[in-house]
């Protein structure tokens, strides 16, 4: 939604949108119980296994954190590369993340918290926690700026109201686990844009 915002100039993030009871969510890096790694920093010319481009909390959020801290983050074959950078890796799947971190294939992980809660103990029990991003909506309805208001009310109104009954329930339901809508609040508008510099400049490095 930010990279569409950023080009068309006219989305209006309105609506908030509640998924399995979670509004917000971040992602955690990890590394392997032993490892010397306890900040950010400390992966500079180290390799960091992430799922996929497409995903955000294993892809997005985990560069946009290093881009804040300065660390540039490149693909594992990328020649010529700055060798304080942080280079990646796609794993595809989050277990396969923390197998990879866990066997060496890897010095570092990072994904959702909700990815980190489900890994079996086993595994779990052999990694740890260095790092946190800055939590972030967990999706956004926006809407263009030129529709018309009584369109956009009407828009609103309905989507607020859906969780109200049997019916909305379960067609929210079926839009992968959605709980709700919620309206969005100024601070909340607020730290969804303050998001967009860092996730869009990330994105196109």
């Amino acid at each position: 939604m930010l990279a569409l915002r950023e080009r068309s100039r006219s989305l209006d993030p309105a609506l908030l949108i509640v998924r399995r009871g979670q509004r917000d969510y971040l992602s955690v890096f990890f590394t392997r119980e032993a490892s010397s790694i306890q900040k950010l920093a400390d992966l500079r010319g180290r390799t960091l296994v992430l799922q996929a481009i497409r995903s955000t909390s294993a892809f997005a959020l985990p560069r946009a954190e290093l881009a804040r801290a300065g660390i540039p983050l490149v693909a594992a074959d990328e020649a010529g590369a700055d060798p304080g950078s942080v280079r990646y890796v796609l794993a595809l799947a989050e277990v396969n993340q923390a197998v990879w971190v866990l066997h060496g294939k890897g010095d570092a992980g990072a994904f959702n918290e909700g990815d980190w809660a489900a890994l079996p103990e086993k595994i779990r029990s052999q990694l740890r926690i260095f790092a946190r991003s800055r939590p972030i909506q967990r999706g956004l309805i926006a809407f263009r700026g030129d529709l018309q208001a009584a369109t956009r009310q009407k828009l609103e109104q309905a989507m607020l109201g859906l969780h109200e009954d049997e019916a909305g329930r379960a067609a929210l339901a079926r839009a992968s686990g959605v709980t709700r809508f919620e309206r969005l609040t100024p601070a909340a508008k607020q730290a969804v844009l303050d998001w967009a510099p860092v996730l869009l400049t990330s994105r196109n490095r």
